[in-house]
């Protein structure tokens, strides 16, 4: 269903949502009252970047809408998910302001929404979603003392700048999410790295060997080509009988993984065989349920959820029942972010970023685990390291790691 552009307009224009309560807010989990911080406030306020592109809308000579752009369509599912936190906050106490703007995706516009007097006053900046506007945007961060978190992006890297936090886990902690699994569960006698001669997945081999180099295990590492007649037969000579077969293939090419795969399943009843990929592997549709099951096949990924789980059951309830649509991946996302922002500003007031040790925080598609990114004796970031680890068994995704 494409919402109407009425409800589009309703949904962009909008430049300030105030949500209040003066209840006392209660939460399910304790607090820490050893790192609370004293700069704590009745009421905070938070600012929200999105690139609606209201201003990109197309409409027929009835002022019909032709159709909403998918950046768009992003962002206001995106907003809905907050919408719907704020309203479960509003439930617990916890007094928010939220400022819509609209980024339009365009630098240019970004920096007039940051000359706005409103910004430096901010508690929170939740966005923007694209690298070129969080670069704007993590300098105000950083120049005016407001902690930003990014939604979406997992590659935007920055420096010095403790008021950064990526919401979602970099490739580099994927990686290292799948090497300690990989060397506290199957505990191999070697492992072997397939990969191709390009930057991207020679990036992701130096990241594999560096965290080798602290455990010590073999690591056997095979450059291939896509050379059909080759990569079988260089395959089969690196796979041992006697043992089981620990694969990682850092690719993010379908094609190539769809290849591997076919070869791999091919030889795979001689072989004891289980193979780990990247986090868009979840997404390959020209991968085969039967491959994925015969040769043990492990992903990561920044977010999970079972739509049987009753929390999520009752939120994609009351998201249907509030905007008359089922949410998205992007929905619970901004929903889950919104929820533990707001909890994070009313349990530790504003200088939130010095309350990140604290344990694993559960929401509903997201686990939380922000720890510093750590550059010689100053924080270049906060990230959000935690990682779930899938497994296809029998049809269907498990997970073996959360």
């Amino acid at each position: 269903m494409i919402r109407n552009l009425k409800t589009f307009l309703e949904t962009v224009s909008l430049l300030l949502i105030a949500f209040a309560s003066n209840a006392q807010a209660e939460f399910s989990h304790p607090i820490n009252q050893d790192t609370l911080i004293s700069n704590k406030s009745t009421e905070y306020k938070v600012a929200l970047l999105l690139p609606f592109q209201a201003n990109k809308i197309v409409t027929d000579s009835l002022g019909n809408p032709e159709g909403i752009p998918s950046v768009s369509r992003l962002a206001i599912e995106f907003y809905e998910g907050v919408r719907l936190a704020l309203d479960s906050l509003q439930q617990d106490g916890i007094s928010l302001k939220l400022f819509v703007f609209d980024t339009q995706a365009d630098t240019n516009h970004l920096k007039v929404i940051l000359t706005n007097p409103q910004m430096q006053s901010m508690d929170l900046i939740i966005g923007p979603v694209y690298n070129s506007e969080l670069n704007l945007a993590q300098k105000f961060a950083a120049k005016y003392h407001v902690p930003l978190i990014s939604p979406l992006s997992s590659n935007f890297v920055t420096a010095d700048n403790p008021f950064f936090i990526s919401a979602n886990a970099s490739l580099k902690s994927h990686c290292e999410s799948i090497f300690n699994y990989i060397t506290q569960h199957d505990k191999p006698s070697q492992i072997i790295f397939i990969y191709r001669n390009n930057d991207n997945e020679k990036n992701v081999m130096n990241y594999f060997n560096s965290f080798n180099q602290k455990s010590g295990n073999a690591i056997k590492f095979v450059s291939l080509t896509d050379s059909s007649s080759r990569t079988q037969s260089s395959l089969i000579s690196t796979l041992t009988d006697s043992d089981k077969n620990i694969i990682i293939i850092p690719s993010f090419s379908e094609t190539f993984v769809y290849s591997i795969s076919k070869t791999l399943n091919a030889i795979a009843p001689q072989r004891n065989i289980t193979v780990y990929g990247m986090p868009t592997w979840k997404d390959f549709e020209s991968l085969q349920l039967g491959w994925m099951d015969t040769l043990h096949m492990h992903f990561t990924t920044n977010t999970w959820y079972q739509k049987s789980d009753s929390a999520t059951t009752k939120l994609m309830n009351d998201y249907q029942s509030k905007f008359d649509i089922k949410p998205t991946d992007f929905s619970l996302q901004g929903y889950d972010i919104m929820q533990y922002a707001g909890e994070l500003l009313m349990n530790y007031g504003k200088n939130i970023t010095q309350n990140f040790t604290l344990p694993v925080h559960q929401t509903l598609v997201n686990r939380f685990m922000i720890s510093p990114v750590i550059n010689g004796d100053h924080t270049d970031q906060f990230e959000n390291k935690f990682v779930f680890m899938l497994q296809f068994d029998n049809g269907t995704i498990q997970i073996v790691k959360q």
